[in-house]
């Protein structure tokens, strides 16, 4: 017994020594593949690659690791042309958002620099109101990875049509989506419509092709006071004389997607949306996110 009892201690302590060696061989690897990907020297990460370390093994119960936090790293680290290396904060949160709400660490970085540049937040601000645009959208009952990557990928937009303000641009992408469209498409329906003499052409083209009086001046004034929102709702309104947009033929359907700035597809699951929930007014978007 006492043999066997030596023996069950030896193959313990040899288990544990080998998965010891097998865990430093992982965050070497993460270390390695972290400087690899993003070409700085070791003696100019050290610190992060200790933080990876760190975040690796306080979050192995989410399912991450070393490797996915070296790459949230090297994500943020890229996306910042070296200049900047995320905090243990920042890549905490990043690796979070990744394994709880599938958001990717490539489009986190870029809105975290879309944040940072727009509304004048340190990263740290900005990568707070990325977790909170993500709880946000979850409530409303959006997917929170579809409204990150829509705003990552949306910059021009964001710095065009908001103002500097990062609060109002992740409210109006959650709001947006649950309207079944994103800021990207609204931004380009807004240039499109801002174009005064090529759109109020075009809307007069499809009045008389749909035998229907289009007027889509209230999304252009929407539109000019970067109420993206606004400018959806306003085109909806004028989309629902319409009837069954399916019913259309292909002439209908260009004329319509040409005078609103959208794609037809688009068009209809709006109406779609719209016929299932009611129109959503700005005091229910607003509800939908508070």
């Amino acid at each position: 017994i006492a043999i066997a009892g030596v023996a069950l201690i030896i193959t313990g302590f040899i288990s544990l020594v080998k998965r010891g060696y097998e865990r430093f061989k992982e965050l070497e690897a993460a270390g390695r593949s972290f400087r690899d990907t993003t070409g700085l020297l070791n003696s100019q990460t050290s610190k992060l690659v200790g933080n990876i370390q760190t975040i690796s093994r306080d979050m192995a119960t989410l399912g991450a690791s070393a490797e996915d936090v070296a790459k949230a790293a090297a994500d943020f680290s890229n996306e910042f042309g070296g200049i900047e290396q995320p905090s243990k904060a920042v890549l905490s949160s990043m690796v979070m958002l990744n394994k709880n709400f599938g958001i990717g660490t490539a489009e986190a970085s870029k809105l975290n620099k879309v944040f940072q540049n727009i509304g004048d937040l340190s990263a740290e601000q900005a990568q707070a109101l990325i977790g909170q645009t993500a709880s946000m959208a979850k409530m409303a009952g959006v997917a929170p990875q579809r409204v990150i990557a829509d705003m990552a990928e949306s910059s021009e937009y964001a710095y065009k049509y908001f103002q500097g303000s990062p609060k109002e641009l992740a409210k109006a992408a959650v709001q947006a989506a649950k309207m079944g469209t994103s800021i990207a498409e609204a931004g380009k329906a807004a240039d499109n419509l801002l174009d005064f003499q090529s759109s109020i052409t075009k809307e007069l083209e499809a009045s008389a092709i749909l035998g229907v009086n289009l007027n889509l001046s209230q999304a252009r004034y929407a539109a000019a006071n970067g109420d993206l929102i606004g400018q959806q709702q306003a085109i909806n309104d004028q989309v629902a004389q319409l009837g069954d947009l399916t019913k259309l033929n292909v002439f209908e359907q260009q004329a319509l997607a040409d005078a609103t700035g959208m794609e037809f597809s688009s068009l209809v699951n709006q109406q779609r949306i719209r016929e299932r929930f009611g129109k959503l007014n700005k005091e229910q978007l607003a509800a939908a996110t508070s």
